[in-house]
């Protein structure tokens, strides 16, 4: 559609541009008869001179006003003439300018109007929002390959094509992209650089099922530009593994689970991190300080009543928050010191809440003794409670030191009542 649009603006502008210029008006028949004219009354005006009774001297000055009459007619009748020569050269210019037209024309149709950008903008959106069939996902493949490489200056269709390789596992293709667009990419634009060498590292790593010293030294420079990018430092602690390198494993996997808050990557994080240190000591003697891994929170399992959980869609949201409780008459912060939001439907489960999640720096749950534990299903989707929420309290628990693998102090919290 945008071809045909430009192909109509082309032909817009050669008609009114270029098409008046065939039409330039010759000389006309009445201009050609009156410079006759003039030439004819210019010798019977000499012929009076010559005869007529005038010194030399006179004859001469008539015979000079005269030639200059004559010049002076025919340089107004030549005036159409210099039009034409005008006209010529805005033909030149004019052509000139319908050229700029039509290269314009493709060079904008290329850069900014090309449908497949459309196109694959759409299927990238709606692939946010829903999970693309089997011919949209094939649509969506097949349309970045192409624009990455015909319009290879654009990187970012180039990287998003990566990343569509690498969700669905065609690593080694992947790798191919990844490597291309470091080739292309500026020294300057450090960060995308670095972002790139993680991709490329990691699909190298899934299709050899090797780590190389290439790879390595492509993430290790990687995190130096951005230090806490998680999936580097994920990988940099199992490619330092893979070359002998178990401290910096250690150091790697270090500063990854301490950005994360309590889940099942921190889980994972931790185990490996513990392999690690049991081969230091294996290896050296040295006993490895984990004192870092200590959280200090309440690790719960939530539950809901079955009769309560029968009325309910699966879609409403879970609030659970740990609050400060009154000490020695003193009134309790009314701010939560720890607070997540679930979906209802993953219960039950086990959470556990600590400092990752408190809502003011100044109000962490390390920071005291004892807490009251709510967990609330809002009907509303919102966390402040409003009659007809199901609520499960504990209305005071010690928050532990630690909560890293503590499976002894798991504390249960039902959700049992209906607020009025």
């Amino acid at each position: 559609m945008m071809l045909i649009i430009a192909a109509i603006l082309l032909v817009i502008a050669f008609i009114f541009v270029v098409w008046p210029l065939f039409h330039a008006q010759p000389q006309t028949h009445s201009q050609h008869v009156q410079q006759e004219k003039n030439l004819e009354l210019y010798h019977q005006r000499e012929q009076e001179i010559l005869e007529g009774d005038y010194s030399e001297e006179e004859k001469a000055q008539l015979k000079l006003e005269l030639d200059r009459d004559l010049l002076s007619s025919q340089m107004s009748e030549a005036l159409p003439v210099s039009g034409i020569e005008r006209a010529n050269t805005r033909f030149m210019v004019s052509v000139g300018i319908f050229i700029a037209l039509v290269t314009g024309s493709v060079w904008l149709y290329q850069e900014l109007g090309a449908s497949e950008d459309i196109r694959l903008t759409y299927l990238l959106n709606e692939g946010q929002k829903r999970s693309l069939n089997a011919d949209e996902r094939k649509e969506l493949k097949e349309g970045l390959a192409y624009i990455s490489e015909k319009r290879a200056k654009k990187v970012e269709w180039r990287f998003i094509y990566g990343q569509i390789l690498t969700a669905d596992g065609d690593h080694q293709e992947a790798a191919a992209v990844y490597e291309k667009l470091l080739e292309q990419l500026p020294e300057e634009a450090q960060q995308d650089v670095a972002a790139t060498k993680i991709m490329w590292a990691q699909s190298s790593y899934y299709h050899n099922q090797t780590v190389t010293a290439e790879m390595y030294d492509a993430i290790k420079s990687a995190l130096e530009i951005i230090p806490n990018h998680q999936q580097g430092l994920g990988l940099a602690g199992i490619f330092a593994v893979e070359q002998n390198d178990p401290k910096a494993a250690l150091e790697y996997w270090k500063t990854l689970w301490l950005q994360l808050p309590p889940s099942a990557e921190s889980v994972a994080i931790e185990q490996g991190v513990k392999k690690v240190a049991e081969r230091i000591k294996d290896e050296s003697g040295e006993t490895v300080d984990l004192s870092w891994m200590d959280r200090p929170g309440v690790s719960l399992l939530v539950d809901i009543k079955p009769e309560l959980k029968a009325k309910l869609t699966g879609q409403e949201m879970l609030f659970i928050m740990a609050k400060a409780v009154s000490d020695n008459g003193q009134p309790a912060p009314a701010v939560p010191l720890a607070v997540t939001r679930l979906s209802v439907a993953r219960l039950p489960m086990n959470i556990t809440l600590t400092d990752a999640q408190a809502m003011a720096p100044d109000l962490k749950i390390s920071l005291f003794e004892q807490v009251e534990v709510i967990a609330r299903v809002s009907m509303s989707g919102q966390p402040m409670a409003q009659a007809g929420d199901f609520e499960g309290r504990i209305a005071k628990t010690k928050v532990l030191t630690s909560t890293a693998n503590d499976s002894d102090n798991v504390l249960t919290l039902t959700i049992d009542t209906v607020a009025e």
